[in-house]
């Protein structure tokens, strides 16, 4: 990992998580501009243009933004991000290969390592792969909720999520305790 006052960049087995650039628009508004990817998120309308992701990449205002780096291809895959929230997409060509379990793992671990407390996420209730990965992490549902689409032009139903540092705790000692094999 390196880190800066303002940014930092994880590195996993697979991937690289760095700050976002000005170069890496016009890969993700390809990736962005597929509606099985977007209509999962809800701040991005569909279609998706080049100058709304230059837009978003000058106004980050968190150090917890990251765009998801293959390592060994280079290629930038999607994003991930703690800024009220923990968010995430991937482009769908990288899906199935557990790529943003891994990413993510290494976000949340980073922010409750250093920073966090607690931490909130939703997902669309459709759909399941988000959810999984939430669980997956450790997230718990806490209520029901409505979220807006931009991609759907709808209100779509969501589940809220929470993460708390106690049972990120209790989760990484319970990984590192030693294992009994006796029989």
């Amino acid at each position: 990992m390196t880190t800066d006052s303002q940014s930092f960049s994880l590195e996993t087995d697979r991937l690289i998580l760095r700050p976002l650039s000005q170069a890496d628009a016009a890969p993700l508004t390809r990736l962005l501009n597929d509606f099985e990817v977007s209509k999962w998120l809800s701040r991005i309308r569909y279609p998706y243009g080049v100058i709304e992701m230059q837009w978003f990449i000058a106004r980050l205002n968190s150090p917890y933004r990251f765009g998801i780096v293959h390592k060994d291809s280079g290629h930038i895959m999607g994003v991930i991000g703690i800024a009220e929230h923990l968010g995430y997409w991937l482009g769908q060509p990288y899906w199935g290969h557990g790529y943003m379990s891994e990413a993510a793992q290494a976000v949340v671990d980073h922010w409750f390592a250093h920073d966090g407390l607690s931490l909130a996420s939703y997902h669309f209730v459709e759909n399941a792969k988000s959810r999984a990965i939430l669980k997956g992490l450790g997230f718990e549902d806490t209520e029901p909720l409505q979220q807006y689409s931009m991609a759907r032009g709808q209100t779509v139903a969501a589940q809220a999520m929470s993460f708390t540092r106690e049972v990120w705790t209790s989760r990484k000692s319970s990984d590192t305790a030693p294992h009994n094999n006796a029989h």
